[in-house]
């Protein structure tokens, strides 16, 4: 796992985190997300992922679905929002548990990078971590019987 300075590790997120700083803005995420029959999301779930069957034409029609009801995507949207605020971050940074915890981290994710990982024991000293190498952002649907499989090992224990 590389070592990054806070300078690096910043810049470097805030690149890969760049939609969810276009999420900030008031009504235009929700105007652009579901203009043309929320054809933004819907390309994002044929294309993105890394896996082409990750997302099947009934898969997304579901998140168009759900989304597309009333309030729906600026509740989705809103949980960015919340995120982004200067006291929610600070709240993150001072989280704390002693739980047994598993992380399954797909390696090619390209919103989150897999340094984010670095300094977790400091916040969960229990977390063990499971990274798919051949999984993205999706990783429960691009890799779905190695999440299982990791659920499952961790479940019994």
């Amino acid at each position: 796992m590389a070592i990054y300075s806070g300078r690096v590790w910043r810049s470097s997120q805030l690149l890969r985190s760049l939609y969810a700083v276009f999420f900030q803005l008031p009504l235009l995420p929700e105007a652009a997300i579901s203009a043309m029959d929320y054809r933004m999301m819907r390309e994002m779930f044929a294309r993105l992922p890394l896996q082409n069957a990750a997302f099947g034409p009934e898969d997304i029609q579901r998140y168009v679905d759900c989304l597309s009801r009333p309030g729906a995507l600026k509740a989705a949207l809103d949980y960015y929002r919340e995120n982004m605020r200067s006291d929610g971050m600070a709240l993150a940074a001072s989280v704390h548990t002693d739980a047994s915890t598993l992380v399954i981290w797909g390696d090619r994710d390209p919103a989150l990078g897999v340094f984010l990982l670095e300094g977790l024991p400091r916040y969960a000293p229990n977390a063990r971590i499971r990274r798919i190498g051949k999984a993205s952002h999706w990783v429960q649907n691009e890799a779905p019987a190695e999440v299982n499989q990791a659920l499952l090992r961790f479940l019994k224990q």
